[in-house]
């Protein structure tokens, strides 16, 4: 977040003697906590709290009466929602929080959407809930998110971000084609894009030699 300083000295002259950590999500969940203490219910404090939030924060808060899941009114960091089939155990539909795609395929859940910009989603044993909790929202996906922090066998906007970062090498040759022998790309992230260049400047692709300097 951006406003850590303003928010740390809001919270030390109300409500707290001393921080545990240094980290910004402690002090989104002290700021949901006098929420919670000041009589207001879990959607209603939380909701509070991310007003006093500026920045990119993407969240799966457990709470006593269900699971939330938010995303800033940016969007800046992704989260997606998820479904596990529970027929096989005969139990119903289960959701799942997850930052990335690659996290439902690890436990065999299927992509259901993502939690959009400024939405909440609230999910108890009556199904899943959405509150939108700003009055307008505006996406802006980091860039850094599709090109290098997300694992590549992710889906975000409705493509594989291999297929994306195969498609960045690519132009990328088109654009700044230089006179080399071959192509190797530096793990991870930078590996599909490696590919592209090479398939598109016909470059041979330096495989063999990522494997033995790993």
């Amino acid at each position: 977040m951006v406003n850590t300083a303003h928010l740390r000295e809001e919270l030390l002259k109300s409500s707290v003697t001393q921080f545990a950590t240094t980290t910004d999500s402690e002090m989104i969940a002290i700021a949901i906590a006098e929420e919670i203490n000041a009589g207001k219910g879990w959607l209603e404090g939380s909701i509070s709290a991310f007003n006093r939030c500026q920045g990119a924060f993407s969240l799966a808060i457990g709470t006593p009466n269900g699971l939330m899941g938010v995303r800033d009114p940016n969007g800046i960091r992704p989260l997606v929602i998820g479904v596990l089939d529970g027929s096989e155990m005969d139990m119903p539909d289960r959701y799942v929080i997850a930052s990335e795609t690659c996290a439902l395929d690890i436990i065999g859940a299927d992509y259901l959407r993502d939690v959009e910009p400024g939405e909440l989603v609230w999910i108890t044993e009556q199904g899943l809930a959405s509150f939108p909790w700003v009055p307008q929202a505006q996406r802006k996906l980091c860039i850094f998110e599709m090109i290098y922090f997300a694992r590549p066998d992710s889906v975000m906007h409705n493509e594989s971000l291999y297929s994306y970062r195969l498609r960045l090498g690519r132009q990328l040759a088109l654009e700044s084609l230089v006179d080399v022998d071959m192509v190797m790309g530096v793990p991870d992230s930078g590996i599909p894009a490696a590919i592209g260049f090479s398939q598109q400047s016909g470059y041979p692709y330096a495989e063999g030699l990522i494997k033995i300097a790993m």
